[in-house]
């Protein structure tokens, strides 16, 4: 049975034919006040969900910014907007747009992204015309170019037959793409299960389209920012946020966004959440703390 749309939620008409679904969270942004963060998710994801619980938490001490990317979740299109190509790069200009409407035309905003909204990020960071300023750049999980990555193993592959998948048949491998997000430690523990259970149940409740998803890989497998990320001014402070088990987006690509955005910062971690696996904010860590130190601390002397 598919969830509800969550309570909140407001659609973006765009005059193209696609629409998005967003929420804004916490206080109403006002000149002066903290700000924004807009929170751009990746491959196969819903905004709207899959953020929880960390939008809440973040939420309490800023405006909030979550949606779904363009013809997933409740973001749906005309059927000639659905039919027609997009890049990584049409993608940032959606939240360039969305952001504008949503925030009424902002001053400035942070981002943070992940995993393919990391990319979609990066995109944003370097659009010539962005109306608004950034001020701060989580980039999670993420990486300057097409990254080396297990997830396709774990795709699920039409039958044989052409039938449809069962209900049995859809959980376990939706389980098994879940899987992927952890490491086995992570897996193993107990005290995760209802965590782990949560995700699944959500990732089946939600309209994730197998065509939506192919058109991600087909962006993120021509994605390669690292000549335009160079240009990203030191005034935008970027911090990176990476687990060295990581099988969605491989560890081994740390090295080619920090080149990229040689000013970046990388986040400390402690040994016990060093070795966590692609969704970090799963992780048990203080991460509002971490936001909360970042955005609002100056930025240290070299």
């Amino acid at each position: 049975m598919m969830m509800d749309r969550p309570a909140g939620t407001q659609i973006f008409e765009r005059s193209d034919g696609h629409s998005f679904a967003y929420r804004l969270l916490g206080p109403k942004p006002r000149e002066g006040g903290p700000t924004p963060l807009v929170m751009i998710t990746g491959l196969s994801a819903v905004g709207l969900v899959d953020w929880a619980p960390l939008d809440e938490d973040l939420a309490k001490e800023r405006p909030v910014l979550v949606f779904d990317n363009r013809l997933i979740g409740w973001s749906t299109a005309t059927k000639e907007a659905a039919n027609k190509p997009y890049t990584m790069s049409d993608m940032a200009r959606d939240t360039s747009d969305l952001v504008v409407h949503a925030l009424s035309s902002p001053s400035r905003v942070a981002i943070c992204g992940f995993s393919m909204g990391g990319m979609i990020a990066g995109e944003l960071l370097c659009l010539p015309d962005r109306p608004f300023e950034i001020t701060h750049a989580f980039m999670t999980a993420t990486s300057a170019k097409a990254a080396h990555s297990d997830l396709l193993s774990a795709l699920p592959q039409p039958k044989s037959d052409g039938s449809a998948l069962t209900d049995a048949e859809k959980r376990r491998v939706t389980e098994e793409w879940n899987r992927m997000m952890y490491h086995p430690a992570w897996l193993e523990d107990p005290a995760n299960a209802d965590r782990f259970k949560l995700r699944v149940d959500t990732a089946l409740a939600t309209r994730r389209p197998m065509a939506t998803i192919q058109r991600q890989l087909q962006c993120i497998a021509k994605y390669d920012a690292r000549k335009r990320l160079v240009s990203v001014p030191s005034s935008t402070r970027v911090l990176i946020i990476h687990g060295e088990r990581d099988r969605a987006v491989f560890y081994s690509e740390l090295p080619h966004l920090r080149k990229a955005l040689p000013h970046a910062e990388v986040e400390p971690l402690p040994d016990r959440i060093k070795q966590m696996g692609h969704f970090w904010y799963d992780y048990d860590h203080d991460w509002p703390g971490v936001f909360r130190r970042f955005l609002e601390e100056p930025k240290a002397k070299l």
